[in-house]
């Protein structure tokens, strides 16, 4: 429904549409864009502000174990990617 109203109502030629991903834990919000980039093709960009989604693993890896730095590395690098691959519908 959220895209069926953005399709009706916004400008083809708009920069782009960004939601807050507030409310959603991690792997939620990545499922939500995934699914919303897997129909048809959006006439805009479309993604989440995507800070939590992103910073939040690997936040939780460094706080279970600071000294493991290349492990929160890690979990950084893994959930950009996944919402990069959400954000195209390939996640």
């Amino acid at each position: 429904m959220t895209l069926k109203c953005l399709k009706e109502h916004v400008p083809a030629d708009i920069g782009g549409i960004v939601f807050l991903s507030g409310g959603q834990d991690d792997r939620e919000a990545i499922i939500n864009l995934n699914t919303m980039h897997k129909n048809d093709p959006l006439p805009w960009p479309l993604t989440f502000s995507y800070g939590r989604a992103i910073q939040n693993p690997a936040l939780q890896s460094w706080a279970k174990n600071p000294e493991d730095v290349t492990g929160a590395q890690n979990s950084l690098l893994e959930a950009a990617k996944n919402n990069s691959m959400a954000s195209i519908g390939k996640y």
